[in-house]
């Protein structure tokens, strides 16, 4: 797997794992979008959805999406930043560690740990 493999890999389970632990995936699913700076009608073309679909995700009208859609929403949005260059997966990837094959989010712990605390673990 190389580099930017394992970045897309680490990214996708983070904005996954957002989505799914998020109290308003509706929510959450916006701010990734945003953040990723794709329009809500050029998304949804490429998850191959509607754009009222994805509007009624993001604005809470629509439970949190299933397994299948979120799969989509993910996929979608890595797929419209590669087309673009690939600027946000690269600039995510900045901030994660990666060591091998395992991805560590430094940012994921509220206060410093020691190495040897998280091996312990």
């Amino acid at each position: 797997m190389s580099v930017p493999e394992v970045a897309k890999e680490a990214l996708s389970r983070k904005i996954a794992a957002e989505v799914v632990l998020s109290t308003n995936p509706g929510r959450t699913m916006r701010k990734w979008r945003e953040l990723f700076g794709i329009a809500q009608k050029d998304l949804a073309i490429e998850m191959g959805v509607s754009p009222s679909v994805l509007s009624d995700y993001e604005g809470g009208r629509r439970r949190s999406p299933g397994v299948f859609t979120l799969r989509r929403f993910v996929e979608a949005l890595l797929r419209a930043d590669e087309k673009r260059g690939g600027g946000m997966i690269m600039s995510m990837a900045r901030g994660l560690s990666m060591i091998g094959e395992t991805v560590i989010d430094i940012r994921d712990f509220p206060f410093p740990i020691r190495l040897l605390d998280v091996v312990e673990a």
